[in-house]
C-alpha cells in the first residue's frame, strides 16, 4: 500500500489490520417458529448442524477467529411474552465448537423474537478491542415480535463502533421481511436446506474478508484522475480523526487500496482548496468499497512581470471564493497552488494592495496572474518629520502608507504609479507647515525624497 500515513490521534484506528483477531457473534433465533419442520428437519436443527459443521472447519484453517453465540426466544414459552428472552450462551473463544454443540443440544425453540433487545445486549458481548474485526450474523425465520426497533438497535452498534452492521441469514423469509431487514444490515435469504449451508458459509466468509476502500477524486469530466491531495476520515459520532492519507495514483492511474476498519460511520474531508466533504459513509464489510467525490482542480501561478520572484522580497496573496469574505488560502508570489475549478477573488498584499475579481481556474490548466515589479521610495530626513504616502484614484486620495515619525532614511516598496508624499516637520507641530511632493514610481527604480 503506497498511501502516506500521518500520525493520527486515534492510533488504534491506524493499526487496524485483517490479521488481528476476528470475532463473529452468531445471534440464533430459537423462537417458536424455528421449531417448524423445513423439508427434512426443523429450521432450528438445520441451522444448528450447519453452524457446528462450519465453525469446526473454520477453526481448523483460521487461528485468529473467535465465535460467540447468543440465542433468543428459548427460555420462555411465547405465551409468556418474554421480550428479554436473549442470552449469551457461549462467550467468545477459540476452538469452542464442542461448547457450541453442547449448548445448542440443550436448547428448544419456543419463545418470542426480541431481535432489537438482542442486538442491544450484543454490545456487551464484545470485548473492548478497537483493532479487531467484530461482526454479527443473525439467523432467523421471522421478524421482531416484541415491538423493538431493530433498525435503531443496529445503528447504535455501528455508531458506537462495536460491530459492523449485521448480516441477516433468512430461512425462507418473505420479500416483505427482506425489505424489513435491509435497514438492519445485509440480508441473504435461503430458500431451502441446500441453500442454507451455502448462505451461512458465504456470510461468515464475507465477515472474515478484508474491508478495503478506494477513493476516486473526480475531475470535471467525471474521471478519477485527481490526486496528491490529503484527506481525513472522521468518526461521524465523536468527530475524532480515524485515518489520514495523502491520495496517490499508481502507474495505471488507479487509486491505492486502503485497508479500513468497517465498524462505525465515517465523515470524509478532502483537503483541497476549498475543502470538499462527504458525510455518513458506511462501508460494506468484507468488500471493496469505492467512494467517489468531485474534486476538479486547476492551478494558479503568481509571478512578477519580467523578473524572477526569487530576486524580490516575497509578497503574499489572499485567495477567496468569488464574492465571499472567507479566506481560503494565502499564496506567495512566485509559487503555484492548485484550487478547485471556479472563480476566485485575489487580494495581493503589495503597496498599494491589488484586487483581482472573478479570476477563473479551469480544469487541469495553469492560470497565470502577473504582478508588476515594484519600484522603491527612499525618504531621507535631516530632522524628524511626520510622513504619509498617498495615491490618487478616481479623484480620491487614498492612504498607502503612514510613516508617522521619520528620522534618517526610510525605504518603501511601491507598485508603479503616481504618488504624493505629504510631510510636516515634527518640530513645532504646526499643520500649516505641511508640504507635499509628487513622485512617479517605476519598476525596479528608486525615487528619492529629501526632507529638510
Amino acid at each position: 500500500m503506497s498511501f502516506v500515513l500521518y500520525n493520527c490521534p486515534d492510533s488504534s484506528a491506524q493499526s487496524f489490520t485483517a490479521s488481528g483477531t476476528q470475532r463473529i457473534l452468531i445471534i440464533l433465533d430459537a423462537s417458536g417458529s424455528m421449531a417448524a419442520k423445513w423439508q427434512s428437519k426443523s429450521r432450528f436443527e438445520l441451522a444448528k448442524e450447519i453452524l457446528i459443521s462450519i465453525t469446526d472447519s473454520i477453526y481448523k484453517s483460521n487461528k485468529n477467529i473467535e465465535f460467540g453465540l447468543r440465542v433468543l426466544g428459548y427460555q420462555s414459552h411465547k405465551d409468556l411474552n418474554n421480550c428479554m428472552d436473549s442470552k449469551l450462551v457461549v462467550p467468545f473463544g477459540k476452538n469452542n465448537t464442542d461448547r457450541l454443540k453442547s449448548s445448542l443440544d440443550n436448547i428448544t425453540p419456543k419463545g418470542q423474537t426480541p431481535l432489537a433487545y438482542s442486538l442491544l445486549q450484543a454490545a456487551k458481548d464484545f470485548p473492548k478491542d478497537s483493532i479487531s474485526g467484530h461482526s454479527i450474523i443473525i439467523i432467523t425465520d421471522g421478524i421482531e415480535t416484541c415491538k423493538g426497533n431493530a433498525c435503531e438497535a443496529s445503528m447504535k452498534l455501528s455508531e458506537k463502533r462495536i460491530s459492523v452492521k449485521p448480516y441477516i441469514v433468512g430461512l425462507g423469509i418473505s420479500d416483505s421481511m427482506i425489505n424489513f431487514y435491509k435497514c438492519v444490515g445485509q440480508v441473504v435469504n435461503a430458500n431451502d436446506e441446500q441453500d442454507l449451508n451455502g448462505v451461512i458459509r458465504a456470510a461468515i466468509k464475507q465477515a472474515l474478508n478484508k474491508t478495503t476502500l478506494q477513493l476516486n477524486l473526480l475531475n470535471a469530466n467525471g474521471q478519477p484522475l485527481e490526486t496528491n491531495i490529503a484527506f481525513t476520515l472522521y468518526d461521524h459520532v465523536t468527530h475524532k480523526v480515524r485515518y489520514q492519507f495523502i491520495h496517490r495514483l499508481d502507474l495505471l492511474n488507479n487509486p491505492d487500496t486502503l485497508l479500513i476498519d468497517p465498524k462505525g460511520i465515517y465523515d470524509l474531508t478532502v483537503h483541497s482548496i476549498p475543502e470538499v466533504r462527504k458525510e455518513n459513509i458506511e462501508l460494506s464489510p468484507g468488500r471493496h468499497n469505492i467512494i467517489a467525490i468531485d474534486a476538479p482542480q486547476g492551478t494558479l501561478y503568481l509571478e512578477y512581470e519580467g523578473v524572477k520572484s526569487s530576486s524580490l522580497n516575497s509578497v503574499q496573496c489572499i485567495i477567496r471564493k468569488a464574492g465571499s469574505p472567507q479566506i481560503l488560502y494565502v499564496q506567495d508570489i512566485g509559487t503555484s497552488t492548485q484550487y478547485l475549478i471556479g472563480k476566485y477573488d485575489l487580494e495581493i498584499l503589495t503597496l498599494p494592495r491589488l484586487y483581482i475579481y472573478d479570476l477563473t481556474i479551469a480544469q487541469s490548466s495553469v492560470t497565470t496572474q502577473k504582478v508588476s515589479v515594484p519600484g522603491y521610495l527612499q525618504i531621507n530626513t535631516t530632522e524628524p518629520a511626520v510622513v504619509s504616502v498617498f495615491n490618487l484614484q478616481n479623484e480620491k486620495m487614498n492612504l498607502v502608507h503612514d510613516f508617522h515619525s521619520v528620522t534618517g532614511n526610510q525605504n518603501l516598496n511601491l507598485q508603479p504609479g503616481n504618488y504624493k508624499v505629504i510631510y510636516r516637520p515634527d518640530k513645532g507641530r504646526k499643520a500649516s507647515k505641511t508640504k507635499s511632493i509628487s513622485i512617479k514610481i517605476e519598476p525596479t527604480k528608486t525615487s528619492v525624497v529629501n526632507i529638510r
